[in-house]
């Protein structure tokens, strides 16, 4: 075995020492600018020299951020650990799904939305935008899946907005209206309810 490999690594250049990131130990930087910033505050020019005779002084400021390491250890540990967690939450939301689903009655396809406007992959196949139809006026989710895409274009519904304040209507391209309804959501549920027969014919 050789004197340097005995020895361990080489040391690194002295010019990039702190950037070095087989040498540089966070812990040991804290120390070292605890100490030096309470020297400067207490007016001590023991780190701006470099004779020995100044090294009992730096010891002495060493022992003093120590002390002061230990006090605040204990709450810089906390402040690590809250941190690597937000940062969790924040990762998890930003990779979050995006899910939207068919309109068609009793359809359970659905996309990550989210993926298909970034152009990132989703994180199952079946999550993949490719096929995906936004309905225009947009009727509740307002997308259709690849399946039934073709089926709807026969069947796009529109908003009637001749209607009293208040009331909601929907017209079908095939000629079926809904009932007049206070609640929107109800006209759309007539609307998807009247689908599912074109479903079972185009199987048939």
């Amino acid at each position: 075995m050789s004197a340097e490999s005995a020895a361990g690594p080489s040391p690194c250049d002295s010019k990039g020492h702190l950037l070095c990131s087989n040498c540089y130990d966070p812990d040991a930087d804290r120390r070292e600018r605890i100490a030096k910033s309470m020297a400067e505050v207490a007016g001590s020019k023991c780190f701006r020299e470099t004779g020995y005779e100044w090294e009992h002084m730096r010891s002495a400021w060493y022992r003093n951020a120590d002390a002061a390491l230990a006090v605040v250890k204990p709450e810089l540990t906390a402040l690590r650990e809250e941190l690597e967690e937000l940062r969790a939450h924040k990762k998890a939301w930003e990779e979050a799904p995006q899910l939207r689903h068919c309109l068609w009655p009793g359809c359970l396809h659905e996309f990550d939305v989210w993926s298909r406007l970034s152009g990132k992959p989703p994180a199952r196949p079946s999550w993949s935008g490719e096929g995906w139809r936004q309905m225009r006026p947009t009727i509740a989710t307002g997308y259709i899946c690849p399946t039934h895409a073709p089926l709807i274009e026969e069947h796009r519904p529109r908003w009637d907005t001749d209607q009293p304040e208040g009331h909601s209507q929907l017209r079908c391209a095939c000629g079926w209206v809904s009932a007049r309804a206070r609640w929107h959501r109800l006209a759309v549920a007539g609307w998807q309810d009247h689908l599912i027969p074109f479903e079972a014919a185009a199987v048939a």
